[in-house]
């Protein structure tokens, strides 16, 4: 092989290898957002351990969820009974906080003990939430 064929051979390896670095250096893309989006608790993963939403468009019905203001107003869509069913459904109005990329608090007055709640987001895609209780 001649020292041209060399040369770029030599010159299309360097090539490959920073373009697959240029690959792997690049940050992954921002996961979806949860501002002006609501979502109906399905199921829970006993893997993850956490519970698993599906996105809807509103929490009508006997559904419980929470709905994500983009002004960071919440409303989560709960029941109860009093002392015999049927179970009634209610919303309570509160407030929620992005606190980072994987963990958001929730304020609202019918979360026990304390009236704020924290979850970490084990998945979040456009029709999948996957919320695990967390420590502030």
């Amino acid at each position: 092989m001649g020292r041209r064929a060399l040369r770029m051979l030599g010159l299309a390896l360097a090539a490959l290898v920073f373009g697959a670095c240029d690959d792997a250096a690049a940050p992954p893309p921002p996961p979806p957002d949860l501002a002006e989006t609501a979502w109906i608790q399905e199921s829970w993963d006993d893997e993850d351990q956490a519970l698993v939403f599906r996105r809807t468009d509103d929490l009508s019905g006997e559904v419980v969820g929470y709905a994500f203001g983009g002004d960071g107003s919440l409303v989560y869509r709960s029941f109860g009974w009093c002392a015999t069913p049927p179970l009634t459904y209610f919303d309570q109005e509160g407030t929620w906080q992005q606190l980072d990329a994987t963990h958001v608090r929730l304020d609202y007055p019918g979360a026990l003990p304390t009236g704020t709640v924290f979850y970490e987001v084990v998945a979040l895609t456009a029709k999948q939430l996957k919320l695990r209780a967390s420590g502030p």
